[in-house]
């Protein structure tokens, strides 16, 4: 398995470092890809492997739109890339990025924005990824993606759902100073503070809880205009 990607040329004068967007790109033997500007252009495949494959929260469809409607500057550039199997042609992920300026020079990230806890891409299917495969489907992302200095991806958790991250295996990342935890919470949603925390916790949950009540109802509402935000907030 060659892991070289081939490097995207441009053939036309677009602004900004901008390539064009090819059906597929053969990448090298054993990936293609095919890099997407625009949300709508790759939203029946993302809905597909959200339903169909490994998706998280942080993954979803919805929440992506959230980030490009509200919190994507200006000036960046939304890429998402689409990495098939160069034998079958089948998408095996999308790997959601934005280019931006930063400090006078081209950086690649996550679409995050900072609202993402964890980066790890929709995979199309639960078949595991060794470190050779991820070198090479990365490689294949390299390739469909437009000049830049450097990529910087943070918060790159070990597995999805029990499926290795391709991006965890690849040589470049390093581990973080930070520690993650996890906690399965399951049963009566009515009795599952007393069983998963202390008591002082449930305790000290309850007096601000009673307080909230005796101010009136309790709810979880999303502004939708600024005028809307100033009354909820008044």
């Amino acid at each position: 398995m060659s892991g070289q990607a081939l490097q995207v040329a441009a053939v036309t004068d677009l602004p900004g470092g901008q390539v064009p967007h090819p059906a597929a790109i053969a990448a090298n033997d054993a990936y293609t890809a095919k890099l997407h500007t625009s949300l709508e252009t790759v939203r029946p495949l993302w809905l597909r492997l959200q339903a169909q494959g490994v998706c998280t929260g942080h993954q979803n469809f919805a929440w992506a739109e959230g980030i490009v409607a509200r919190l994507l500057p200006e000036s960046a550039e939304l890429l998402i890339v689409e990495v098939g199997d160069a034998a079958t042609g089948e998408p095996r992920m999308l790997v959601p990025l934005m280019r931006r300026r930063a400090f006078h020079h081209w950086v690649v990230e996550w679409l995050s924005c900072g609202v993402c806890d964890y980066a790890a891409p929709l995979l199309a299917d639960a078949s595991p990824w060794s470190r050779q495969s991820a070198q090479a489907a990365w490689a294949a992302v390299r390739s469909a993606l437009p000049p830049s200095d450097r990529v910087h991806i943070v918060g790159i958790p070990r597995q999805i759902h029990g499926v290795a991250n391709p991006l965890a295996l690849l040589p470049a990342t390093r581990d973080s100073m930070q520690t993650t935890f996890g906690l399965a919470i399951d049963g009566d949603p009515q009795t599952v503070l007393k069983r998963l925390c202390r008591p002082s916790f449930v305790k000290e949950f309850g007096k601000d809880w009673r307080r909230l009540e005796r101010l009136g109802g309790v709810e979880l509402v999303e502004a939708g205009a600024p005028a809307e935000l100033e009354r909820i907030f008044g």
